[in-house]
Parts: C-alpha cells; structure tokens; sequence
C-alpha cells in the first residue's frame, strides 16, 4: 500500500532492508479477488478478500517473500502497537522474545549478558507451592537523552529511573510486577498459546504492554525483574511531548477499569496483593487527587487572619 501511494517510507524500508541483511519486516497483505460478472459487463465483481502476514527480507537488490501465514480475517482491530506484535511473533524463532521499542537503544556489552538472562526462566518460585513458572524477565533502561540539557529531559530521565528500578523493585517483592513497556524477555511459547503478548481492543487496551503482565498472573505465570542488563531508552525532551505522554499513562489506567482482566485479578487476589495492584496503576491517580484536594482544602485554612485572602 506504500508503494502504490509514493509513500516515503516504503523506501526507507527497503533501505534499512539493504543495509542490514539479518533484517526481517512483517507486514499484512490485502489481496481481493475478482471475478468479471456474469452477465458480460465490462466492470468486475469483488467476491472475497484474503488477509495474508507476509515476511520478506532483501535478497539481491530485491525484496524476497520468506513466509506466510494465511489470516481468517482482518486482524487490525484496534491499537497499532500491540497488532504489530501479535501478527509478527508467528515469524519469531527460539522459545522467548524481546519486546524493544522504536526509540531503544542495544549496548554490545549488554548483549553479552543475554545468557545469563535466559536463564532466569529457569528460576525456582519461591512461594510455598513452587509451581508458577517464570514468563517475563524484566530489567532497567538506561535514559540516554538525559544528557541533552533539557529540564524536562532531565526530568523524564529521573521519573524512568524511579519507576523503571526502584519502584520494579517493590513490585517483585509485593508479588504484582506487570509488563509497562519495558524490553522485557518474554516466554514466547507461554504467550502464543494464550492469545499473544498483547490485547488490541480499541480504547480499552491504550496501554496494551500492562495487559500481557494482567494476562500471566492470571493464567499462573510469574514475573521477576533483574538489574544487571539494561538497555538504551530514548526520552521526549520538551515539555509537550512529557505532559502528552503522562496523560496518555492517565488515561490508559482509567481504560483498564473496563476491561475484564483487572476485574478477574481483583475477584483473584488476596487482599494485600489485590491493594498493591490498586496502589501501583490506577490508585495511584486516585490518591494523587486525593493528595492535591486535600492540600487544596486544608491550606485555605492555614492562612492568618491578618494574611490576604
């Protein structure tokens, strides 16, 4: 559809294609059939319309089809992100995946620990059953752009550090650690046989990374988070692009009130995990609030008499 509509990226594509030769690109494939109709018209008759995954990669100054996946239908149902992700992992190989965003960053000396990493799928479950096994493996992000000189740069690269680690930290510990979008390592085989790492629905799934964290506690699995491999994150550096960005984690944690997960885990939990789980997504927002009026409230009455209004 980029190539038939001159759009620029269908050859930046291909140029990113070319310079790397391990790259792969997955995308979906729209192909109607027609059939000329039956009276002799000249205009055509459309009588089905196939849904194809399609990989290709370059081969000889050419792009080259590797792979298809036949589709029932149009999968695109609501967010782009989380329909990447689930209509690419078919085409993923090994028994785990990385899910790394667009503006993230690799460091060689990293790469090097991913050994060690994959073998925290093998850890023991501490609780007392031990039978839960491990399906995210979680670790911190370097902020890159906080060296840029930015205030709000400065900022966003202090908020990741205090959500990205140390509040990680209290997670694992409360037992109630999700996935928020981080390069987690996923268990691929655990997440492809329930419905892939992600929910689409429009709206409800605006925040489609915490869903896959919902959807492994409830089927039994356990999330762990380690701090010797990072990787490179790369931050908003204006204050427009921060506010826009809080807002849309705001408004993603009010859509999880609706949807079924969050619902099912707090019928679920225990009640000091089911209050964590208040306290570490939308409680937080709540309590804020409640912070703020109160505040508000009681700093209308800590004024002297002879003070102005």
């Amino acid at each position: 559809d980029q190539k038939k509509g001159g759009d620029a990226k269908a050859d930046d594509v291909e140029t990113l294609l070319a310079r790397f030769p391990c790259l792969r690109v997955a995308y979906l494939e729209v192909v109607k059939d027609r059939r000329a109709a039956p009276n002799g018209a000249e205009e055509e008759t459309e009588v089905t319309t196939r849904y194809s995954s399609v990989l290709v990669r370059k081969s000889g100054g050419a792009v080259e089809e590797l792979s298809r996946v036949a589709l029932p239908g149009n999968p695109i149902l609501g967010e782009g992100k989380p329909e990447n992700q689930n209509l690419g992992m078919a085409f993923t190989t090994g028994e785990c995946v990385t899910m790394v965003d667009m503006n993230q960053d690799g460091y060689f000396e990293e790469a090097l620990k991913m050994r060690n990493l994959l073998e925290e799928f093998r850890a023991a479950d501490p609780s007392p059953g031990g039978e839960r096994p491990v399906t995210i493996v979680g670790f911190p992000e370097h902020v890159f752009t906080q060296s840029s000189g930015f205030v709000t740069a400065i900022y966003a690269a202090m908020q990741e550090r205090f959500f990205g680690t140390w509040w990680q930290r209290v997670q694992v510990k409360l037992d109630i650690r999700a996935h928020y979008g981080h390069p987690d390592v996923l268990d691929k085989l655990h997440f492809m046989t329930r419905g892939g790492c992600s929910k689409a629905s429009k709206e409800i799934n605006l925040s489609e990374d915490v869903f896959a964290g919902y959807k492994t506690m409830l089927r039994g699995g356990r999330v762990v988070h380690v701090e010797y491999h990072q990787l490179g994150k790369g931050r908003m550096t204006n204050l427009s692009e921060v506010n826009g960005f809080f807002a849309k984690l705001s408004q993603g944690a009010a859509c999880q009130l609706m949807s079924r997960d969050l619902y099912r885990l707090n019928r679920a939990l225990p009640p000091d995990r089911a209050l964590s789980l208040f306290f570490s997504g939308f409680g937080f927002y709540i309590c804020t609030a409640a912070r703020v009026l109160t505040m508000q409230v009681t700093g209308c009455h800590c004024h002297s008499p002879s003070a102005p209004p």
